[in-house]
């Protein structure tokens, strides 16, 4: 079965029981061949404004209790309307979105999850999976190896029972590597992460070393949320050497896999100079559209909009920052070559001016630093 699309100005079909199952139409396109699928994504659009790649939160439950988590337990237990949420993927079809990755909270935890996943691999919609996946069930297996996501990326919290609880709350360690030999049995592309954290980061060489021995990609990284309340959280955020050292395996990790982004050669200093409003947005779990994650103070909101007013009104409302610059960003800084300065990271004023926020930009210099001196 093959489900036929048209985003941009290429025609193309996806095979559901693949998980990408591309396939050009035109003969002078078939013998294209891309490295990923934001590779794909960046030839059809071709430099125009399409809401190519959604993140989606499904909820903001989760099974979990992490403690260094910015939703769970800042966040009203709230659920997207499975009835909007069906409505949803109709709309991304005809705004020519090609992939969503759907997260949460737990998504696994949507009671219409499985209904959603399949309605939006049987519209030609790829499907990415982040998860715990300490509560994947049968139903959940079978509708993957029905319709394969792109890909599965797992949270590993600990390397037994004692670290899981005292991260998660929950004695889920057992459980969480037994679903993911079961992944493996049929073949899913899966990744496995962690957060480096206070609480994990004495069991991130076990589980690196787990992975490895099954040949499963993973990624760790030591970035932390405040609470989507407020709440500081920055306490579980590693210091110093720690810290140092955690971003430095972070890097080699990114050596390890192949990440690309949408948008190449991005300026730090320039405001939105990413994938936002160009290629992609993020659905958040109370039904507003929002720029990315890390930005929810610029909402659309779904439930009264469609999604192609709310991506247009998105766009009308980032486009105009884009001619902005962060101010106080040193050209020749140290740092360059590894800094995410971005409006998420950025202090604004209330004229909406950007300025670099200087407590980052000295974490990052002194760990140009250190990665200068061991190179």
């Amino acid at each position: 079965m093959l489900v036929h699309r048209h985003v941009g100005n290429v025609d193309f079909a996806v095979d559901p029981s693949q998980p990408v199952g591309i396939c050009l139409k035109k003969i002078e396109d078939s013998n294209l061949r891309f490295a990923n699928v934001n590779a794909f994504i960046d030839w059809i659009l071709a430099g125009a404004r399409i809401p190519a790649t959604l993140d989606w939160e499904l909820l903001s439950v989760c099974n979990f209790k992490c403690r260094f988590c910015y939703m769970v337990g800042h966040t009203p237990n709230t659920i997207f309307s499975s009835e909007r949420a069906f409505e949803l993927i109709d709309e991304f079809v005809d705004a020519g979105v090609v992939q969503v990755i759907l997260t949460g909270g737990e998504c696994l935890l949507h009671p219409n999850f499985t209904a959603i996943y399949e309605k939006l691999r049987l519209a030609g919609i790829i499907v990415s999976v982040y998860t715990n996946l300490e509560k994947l069930t049968a139903q959940h297996i079978e509708i993957f190896k029905r319709y394969p996501p792109y890909m599965i990326e797992i949270s590993i919290y600990g390397h037994d029972e004692d670290s899981y609880e005292r991260v998660t709350g929950r004695r889920a360690f057992k459980q969480v590597l037994e679903n993911i030999e079961i992944l493996r049995t049929y073949g899913f592309n899966l990744l496995c992460k962690t957060p480096i954290t206070t609480l994990t980061h004495n069991s991130i060489e076990w589980i690196y070393n787990w992975c490895k021995t099954r040949n499963l990609g993973y990624f760790g990284s030591p970035s932390i949320q405040n609470g989507l309340d407020g709440d500081n959280l920055s306490h579980f955020a590693l210091k110093g050497e720690d810290y140092y050292s955690a971003e430095k395996f972070r890097l080699q990790l990114v050596k390890n896999l192949i990440r690309p982004t949408n948008v190449k050669n991005r300026e730090p200093s320039r405001v939105f100079n990413c994938g936002v409003g160009k290629v992609g947005a993020y659905i958040n779990y109370d039904a507003n559209l929002s720029p990315c994650s890390d930005i929810r103070n610029q909402l659309f909101n779904l439930m009264k909009l469609s999604f192609a007013d709310a991506w247009q009104q998105l766009v009308n409302h980032i486009q105009p920052q884009e001619s902005l610059v962060i101010s106080g960003c040193n050209p020749n800084c140290s740092a360059r070559s590894i800094c995410k300065m971005c409006p998420a990271v950025a202090l604004r004023d209330e004229q909406g001016n950007y300025r670099v926020n200087p407590a980052y930009c000295e974490r990052q210099i002194a760990l140009a630093k250190v990665l200068s001196i061991s190179s």
